[in-house]
């Protein structure tokens, strides 16, 4: 989600939220599932899915962020560029609506941006696949909160969900943005950890119990968002 990130990571315009990437993994009964970056929700049994349990948001580091534990499920960037970080094979999107048929997106007015990163500091020290996730992003103008739905989901199947946000421009710090679901906690993640170029953002990681084909996810930035 900046998906991811949703990279989305996708990533985040002003004071929005936005995602650099999302990665989804599945847990099944039989083997112990984990996914990461975005997940998915089916209409027709939203009203029996679980809600998305959040951790708290950790400060991006390097490669090994990338969550791969699990049966891979699918990953996104909105650099509309194809990845591949820890293991991980992410596809590249620059739309503000789906991505594949994974995952939904609605509420992102604002468009796609590609210029998240920035060549200074530690964001730069990052691997160049890693920075590729992180840089672009769709983003929405206002607090309006957007929603991704995680698609093509086994009910009663464990996933992990992983959601990046990152705007590593100089003088974004204290912006942030809220994740959230129905029936699961809310968690802050920050997009920088200083005011100067080249600072780093966050990603969070939730887990859930499918309760049909698909799972709604709802990001809410402080005054625009952006994956």
């Amino acid at each position: 989600m900046r998906f991811s990130k949703l990279s989305s990571r996708a990533n985040t315009l002003g004071a929005t939220p936005r995602p650099a990437g999302i990665l989804t993994n599945r847990i099944t009964r039989k083997a112990l599932l984990a996914m990461a970056a975005l997940a998915a929700l089916a209409n027709a049994r939203s009203s029996m899915a679980a809600g998305v349990a959040w951790t708290a948001g950790t400060t991006l580091s390097g490669d090994s962020d990338v969550f791969n534990a699990g049966v891979p499920t699918y990953a996104y960037d909105l650099n509309n560029s194809a990845q591949s970080v820890n293991g991980v094979s992410f596809t590249g999107s620059n739309s503000q609506t789906a991505l594949g048929t994974d995952v939904t997106l609605s509420g992102f007015d604002g468009g796609n941006y590609p210029g998240f990163g920035t060549g200074s500091a530690p964001f730069n020290n990052l691997s160049s696949a890693y920075k590729a996730v992180l840089t672009g992003g769709d983003y929405a103008n206002g607090g309006t909160p957007v929603t991704f739905s995680l698609n093509n989901l086994s009910a009663n199947h464990i996933y992990s969900v992983q959601y990046w946000a990152d705007d590593s421009r100089s003088g974004f710090l204290g912006r942030y943005e809220t994740l959230t679901s129905t029936g699961g906690n809310s968690q802050l993640i920050t997009y920088t950890n200083t005011a100067s170029a080249g600072g780093l953002g966050q990603y969070s990681l939730g887990y859930f119990t499918a309760g049909g084909a698909t799972q709604a996810l709802t990001a809410r930035g402080e005054t625009r968002i952006s994956v």
